[in-house]
């Protein structure tokens, strides 16, 4: 099985273990067998039954698809009293909900795979259209709200969050509004670089589990560290910061729901005063450590 085939097969269990299929979608395909290779192959459905030539059941999840081929022996297939025969095509057609619809075109057009369209970007996530052999349609699905997702994954503070948007705002208006002549803080950023902002919000995004831009372009941990290696900040600073980012969030407009915020505040809480150690004259802080990656639950219990 291809790696796209268990990325949008992910969570679906093996047959014996999976629920019985709650939905049914019949397709009228031209070639049954060319139709299975191609639902099992590359979207990650499962051969539930093939008991003919003209019909096979498929399944993937709660989905159970139904082909079936024109024919003159009775089913799906069958012709109407009119002498009209079933045929593909068609623009009605069933939606799969996947993670990346960037990775997962890119590898199915590897595998020759035809597409109606590119990309779009609609309210509540990125869609394109794909064709099966006989030229019926699938929708591929990436949601970009967390209303729109039918999986039960939990998204990410990142995503919680607003995204890198929602996070470049918040570090503008602490800097600007909050930081910039604050008598505790002011000092501390008074040389401050232009785009230090934004890059307080790449490593945010990336802690919260967005992308890894500050890891792959801007230095990643090494360079977070070097930046507070002999700083000599104080417990005062370090509280100031955090006062002030918290009321950053309220005006950035960021989630005030309980469990966001109190997740925010114990990694800046954490963050700071991991900051506030490896300033003090004499720390020696690893050079290389694993990028922190911060979400819903708690952390360990401390090691000193």
């Amino acid at each position: 099985m291809s790696a796209i085939v268990s990325s949008i097969h992910e969570g679906i269990q093996n047959k014996e273990k999976r629920d019985m299929a709650t939905v049914s979608v019949r397709y009228i395909v031209d070639d049954v067998d060319a139709a299975i290779a191609f639902y099992t192959q590359h979207l990650g459905f499962h051969e539930d039954m093939h008991p003919a030539p003209t019909f096979a059941m498929l399944s993937r999840g709660d989905l159970r698809l139904v082909l079936s081929a024109p024919s003159g022996t009775g089913g799906g297939g069958q012709a109407m009293p009119d002498g009209t025969s079933p045929e593909a095509g068609g623009w009605n057609r069933f939606q799969l909900e996947v993670s990346d619809l960037n990775s997962t075109v890119e590898e199915l057009r590897k595998a020759g795979v035809h597409f109606r369209n590119e990309i779009v970007t609609g309210v509540g996530g990125n869609q394109i259209l794909l064709d099966d052999p006989s030229g019926n349609p699938i929708e591929l699905f990436e949601p970009t709200r967390v209303e729109a997702s039918l999986s039960e994954r939990v998204p990410t503070m990142y995503e919680w969050a607003g995204g890198g948007e929602a996070l470049d705002r918040l570090t503008e208006v602490f800097y600007r509004r909050h930081v910039h002549g604050d008598a505790i803080l002011g000092p501390v950023f008074a040389n401050m670089p232009a785009d230090h902002p934004h890059h307080v919000a790449l490593w945010l995004s990336e802690v919260f589990g967005g992308p890894a831009e500050y890891s792959e372009h801007h230095g990643g941990y090494a360079h977070m560290v070097a930046m507070h290696i002999g700083l000599s900040l104080t417990e005062q600073q370090r509280a100031r910061w955090v006062q002030l980012i918290a009321l950053a969030a309220d005006d950035a407009g960021l989630p005030a729901d309980p469990e966001f915020r109190s997740a925010f505040i114990a990694y800046i809480e954490w963050g700071t005063r991991i900051a506030l150690h490896n300033s003090q004259p004499g720390a020696n802080p690893p050079p290389e450590a694993p990028m922190p990656h911060w979400g819903w639950g708690e952390a360990p219990p401390y090691q000193p």
